[in-house]
């Protein structure tokens, strides 16, 4: 009997409860919608319009002597001779430099041109490997300047000398008097040569 008693007082105790408690922030969320075409256009716009920038920012900088030269016109003038003369006088400055290079080496024999295979082949083959033109490696360069023979319509002059074959971009040919520098002063030093020697016998 008393142990009926304690065993009905402790399953009052014994007690198992299940608690289910669901919690959503759906209320909080904001409700999202499609985005219209008029913000995409406008950001990928946008992203044109600074690459479209970035590429014309050297002409555009170009723009700012021709507004100036819209209201100085006498200071543009002044500026394109100013310009213009000194670009002269530095290629002058130049020819001769080189000019005196180009002769000094020679006395030297010291004027190589550096010709790789494909121009070799373009010289000796004209016919057979005159597709080679079309690749950078295998055009000539001028003596003087060094510019590249270019791609189409080629006006490089080439030296009438059988063993000579450098060759001269049409500006340094027309300033070095239509004749190539290296066997001028080759042409030069021989017959100084042959002078002194006349002098020396008589």
């Amino acid at each position: 009997m008393i142990a009926n008693l304690l065993r009905s007082v402790i399953k009052g105790f014994n007690v198992k409860k299940r608690i289910h408690i669901e919690r959503s922030n759906e209320r909080c969320l904001p409700q999202p919608s499609l985005l219209s075409n008029y913000y995409i256009y406008k950001i990928y716009g946008t992203y044109f319009a600074i690459w479209l920038l970035i590429l014309v920012n050297m002409y555009s900088q170009r723009l700012r002597r021709v507004i100036c030269g819209l209201f100085f016109k006498k200071r543009e003038k002044r500026r394109v001779l100013h310009l213009y003369n000194e670009t002269l006088r530095r290629r002058v400055g130049y020819y001769r430099f080189m000019k005196k290079k180009v002769q000094k080496l020679v006395r030297q024999r010291r004027l190589q041109d550096n010709l790789n295979v494909l121009v070799v082949l373009r010289l000796r083959f004209p016919r057979a490997f005159r597709f080679l033109h079309l690749l950078p490696g295998a055009r000539r360069k001028c003596l003087i300047c060094k510019e590249v023979e270019p791609l189409c319509r080629s006006r490089f002059e080439q030296c009438r000398n059988e063993l000579c074959h450098f060759s001269y971009c049409p500006e340094c040919w027309e300033d070095s008097g239509n004749k190539c520098l290296a066997c001028a002063t080759l042409d030069a030093d021989t017959s100084s040569g042959l002078d002194s020697s006349d002098e020396d016998d008589d």
